[in-house]
């Protein structure tokens, strides 16, 4: 159906936060830094000591808005690259791995998501980074103008208080939003200890299950197509490792 997408979670938009307002995050405010450690930031010093503190927002507020109406005049794109050029491999605590997450990665979702979307997530990261880095949509999903994001949940899993804002925030900037359940294709069998099944019937009804599933999934058009791509990585891995809980992380 020509969708494309991302599995990201929470770090990419972390990364994205960090390169778009790198000045203020790292803004050299009395008492959030040390100058005897030297360069700011620093393996010494990799954020300012209150990042995960309530009033983080508050004494950058004038910084935040500022910045953020220097980046609604210009490309999202153009300048994520701008500052990934200059700031790549410097120590930043909300960029856990400059090797995660591509550089062309970054520049699709920027390029993908409105820049009004972009902003939204970035700005209500930095309003609370400690209750908000978490529960972070897995999959962004875009083809053509569209874009969305999606949440992926295995068997008997259930959405996080965290992931259940998120998703509505998503939505309050106007971006599509879906729940894709994966099922397990294995069932137990009813056949009696000892005996053996040959024709392969829990199987089939395992997979007939799943496959109605998919269908009664409430999805945009072209979603449904990513969990069955999901599927078949699911069945690859636990084929090959046993289990299928790496994917679902």
């Amino acid at each position: 159906q020509g969708w494309a997408g991302r599995w990201s979670e929470n770090s990419l938009w972390w990364e994205l936060m960090a390169l778009l307002f790198w000045d203020v995050v790292f803004a050299r405010i009395p008492g959030v830094w040390e100058p005897s450690f030297g360069e700011f930031p620093s393996r010494m010093q990799d954020m300012p000591s209150d990042l995960f503190h309530d009033d983080f927002y508050s004494k950058r507020s004038t910084l935040v808005v500022e910045r953020t109406a220097r980046l609604q005049s210009i490309f999202l794109a153009d300048e994520i690259k701008h500052q990934h050029r200059i700031h790549f491999g410097k120590p930043c605590r909300p960029i856990e791995d400059w090797d995660r997450w591509p550089l062309e990665s970054l520049i699709a979702v920027a390029s993908r998501a409105s820049g009004s979307v972009v902003l939204g997530v970035t700005t209500h990261l930095l309003r609370d980074f400690r209750e908000h880095r978490r529960g972070l949509p897995d999959l962004v999903l875009w083809r053509g103008d569209e874009f969305g994001v999606a949440e992926v949940k295995g068997p008997g899993d259930r959405l996080s208080a965290e992931q259940k804002v998120w998703l509505g925030r998503f939505a309050e900037l106007g971006v599509s939003t879906s729940l894709i359940k994966i099922s397990s294709p294995r069932q137990k069998s009813a056949v009696p200890r000892g005996a053996t099944q040959s024709d392969g019937s829990a199987e089939k009804e395992a997979r007939a299950r799943l496959r109605k599933g998919m269908k009664a999934m409430p999805l945009p058009a072209g979603f449904r197509e990513a969990a069955k791509a999901l599927r078949t990585l699911i069945r690859t891995e636990r084929k090959q490792h046993g289990d299928c809980s790496a994917l679902l992380r």
